[in-house]
């Protein structure tokens, strides 16, 4: 700040803004002296930096080519380094192929015109001002949608160095949208990127580049239903349409599913539903009101469950992992009603029950004579004409099994069979039912089991590797 003394009649100090009666010349310099040190003792701390900054100013309000040409225009390319600090994932919606970020991004770089003598760095934080500087004109790929943040100011701001050092700093929210396969769903990885490059210069008029660290940070790596796990930057030159040879600066996002909402909502459940439905195998099989009720039951509530599931995924015309999981539990319970209807049709079955023919004795050699008997493994004969069933147990029967097994004979059988009252009649329809419904015990459990691990290893492990 200047000091202006007026000499005449009265003169004015413009520092302390008093006035004083006529005085010497020699006073009047006196006082002009005095005035000077007091101000300089007083305000020297803002004196300097207040001068830069209106310096500043006035050259940037005054030359309107410094926002609208990059430094050297005609000289080598601008180089700036870009570093970015990601406060929050606020959203990764697979369905919609897109994610939300809220980040600040700090640019660095030099223009020369914009050096001032000051001994510290002038900032600029109002939008008008900010606005009167030369920026790199960065836009972002696959962009949907985005704003500054502006709550209470305008979160923008320039910092100017001595040495010509521009930082500017901007906070603001964008939308993108990002390749994501669902084959996987719901243990599905995602690799987001984020693309940077100019829109008006090329690589030979402005260079971008990461800051050497921290080129990303982040605050809070979790997010609803997600959790991001890695994120990996590299620069280089690409093409975009009709814009050629753009310095690129590229920031890779890794994603990966949370489990713990799927488990608890759909994978249990489902799996609860398979179990209660293999509970028709310890029910007896002309038990048909219960047998039914709970094979109804499990099935509509599974079919039910997949529906409202495939709900949440509009837009998806291919087979997920979740289907195919969702798939399965629906044959499961599905089979498990099958079985029922298949015993409970033997239990209740009224067949008639093939003769028993005890050979030995008048009645059996006048039955057997002159019939073809065929020896089976299990000890029992039939007969090839009528399919009457014979039990036979002999030391000679015996042995002629090691040499004709599916041998016949037309002899008297009293010379080779006794009678034997102790073997059992083969299985009835009642015995096959039970025997059906004894296996499903074992089956069900075990094939589901082994179902369950085949899926985790292949939806988990090996497609996502």
């Amino acid at each position: 700040m200047q000091i202006y003394v007026r000499i005449g009649k009265r003169r004015f100090c413009w520092n302390t803004g008093h006035y004083f009666p006529a005085l010497s010349e020699m006073t009047a310099f006196t006082i002009l002296v005095l005035c000077s040190i007091i101000q300089f003792v007083t305000g020297s701390g803002n004196h300097t930096g207040m001068s830069a900054h209106k310096l500043l100013v006035k050259k940037l309000t005054e030359s309107d080519h410094l926002s609208a040409i990059r430094p050297d225009d005609e000289g080598p390319p601008v180089v700036a380094n870009v570093s970015m600090h990601v406060g929050k994932v606020n959203s990764v919606l697979p369905i919609e192929k897109e994610f939300t970020l809220t980040t600040s991004m700090e640019i660095k770089w030099y223009d020369e015109r914009l050096k001032h003598d000051s001994t510290v760095p002038v900032t600029f934080n109002s939008l008008r001002h900010v606005e009167l500087v030369w920026k790199p004109d960065l836009i972002i790929e696959r962009e949907k949608k985005g704003h500054f943040q502006n709550l209470i100011n305008d979160n923008k701001m320039v910092k100017i160095y001595p040495d010509g050092l521009v930082i500017y700093d901007v906070r603001f929210t964008v939308t993108m949208g990002c390749r994501m396969d669902l084959t996987n769903y719901p243990m599905d990885v995602h690799t987001c990127k984020i693309t940077m490059f100019s829109f008006a210069y090329d690589s030979r008029e402005l260079i971008l580049m990461w800051e050497i660290t921290p080129k990303i940070t982040y605050k809070n790596k979790r997010i609803p239903q997600f959790q991001w796990t890695n994120v990996k930057v590299y620069q280089h030159t690409a093409d975009f349409h009709n814009l050629q040879d753009r310095s690129t600066l590229v920031a890779k996002f890794t994603f990966v599913h949370e489990m713990d909402y799927y488990v608890l909502t759909i994978y249990i459940p489902s799996a609860f539903l398979v179990v209660v439905s293999w509970v028709t195998f310890w029910i007896r099989p002309d038990a048909t009101p219960a047998r039914a009720a709970v094979g109804a039951t499990t099935i509509l509530t599974t079919v039910s469950q997949y529906t409202g599931t495939r709900q949440t995924l509009k837009g998806v015309s291919y087979v997920t992992g979740l289907d195919v999981w969702l798939t399965f539990c629906v044959i499961m319970v599905t089979s498990a009603m099958i079985e029922f209807a298949v015993s409970n049709y033997l239990f209740t079955q009224k067949g008639e029950t093939k003769k028993l023919y005890q050979l030995g004795g008048n009645r059996p050699q006048n039955a057997a004579k002159g019939r073809n008997v065929l020896i089976l493994d299990n000890g029992t004969g039939s007969d090839a004409n009528t399919g009457d069933i014979y039990v036979i147990r002999n030391r000679q029967v015996a042995e002629m099994k090691e040499v004709r097994i599916q041998g016949s004979f037309n002899q008297n059988p009293d010379e080779h069979v006794i009678v034997d009252d102790t073997r059992k009649v083969p299985k009835t329809s009642k015995e096959r039912a039970l025997y059906i419904d004894r296996i499903s015990r074992i089956a069900f459990p075990l094939c589901f089991i082994m179902f369950t691990i085949v899926y985790v290893f292949v939806y988990r492990v090996f497609l996502t590797l």
